[in-house]
């Protein structure tokens, strides 16, 4: 009879941990889990997994009305409307989709062909600030009826040298959700 080589063993055991490893696993998955046990044939379409593991955007205007979009997306209040004060330079969004737990990012969407002065001839924008959250958390309460939802988010978008508490110049934003 042969002796046992090292690395005999030692892929035994690393056969065994691995084992054990999932074995583990499969008892601590977390309360209120889909698990494949749990899955009917047909089910789940493609477009359900689709859109829970999708990263998402909407284009929004000056006005922040919505120019491009990934789906999903309705601007529900912006300066002036929904008994918001035109003072009051935010814009509110709702995306369609609970938001807690999903990444929130903003920028500046660069363009060249807009008159936003009104004086015919195009304003270019390449520079400006973005600041985007959701609503309805501990430090965001969106006041405009309708708004502080979870599903809703809110963001300002100013060109360079406007104050972060004055209404300042808008400007066109890309809006990102991440799964």
């Amino acid at each position: 009879m042969k002796r046992l080589s090292y690395s005999n063993v030692m892929a035994s055991i690393a056969v065994f941990v691995a084992l054990g490893g999932s074995a583990f696993a499969a008892t601590k998955i977390a309360k209120n889990s889909v698990t494949s046990a749990s899955v009917k044939n047909g089910s789940l379409s493609d477009k359900d997994v689709r859109r829970a593991s999708q990263t998402r955007f909407v284009l929004l205007d000056e006005e922040g009305k919505i120019v491009e979009q990934s789906g999903g997306f309705k601007t529900i209040s912006t300066p002036g409307t929904n008994e918001q004060p035109e003072s009051n330079p935010n814009v509110y969004v709702d995306t369609g989709t609970n938001l807690k737990g999903h990444g929130l990012s903003g920028t500046v969407a660069i363009q060249n062909q807009v008159d936003t002065s009104g004086d015919g001839m195009p304003d270019p924008n390449f520079a400006g600030e973005v600041s985007v959250g959701r609503c309805n958390t501990d430090t965001i309460d969106c006041v405009p009826e309708g708004t502080n939802e979870d599903d809703v988010l809110v963001y300002r978008a100013q060109v360079p040298g406007a104050s972060p508490l004055e209404t300042g110049t808008p400007a066109r934003a890309y809006i990102v959700v991440t799964p």
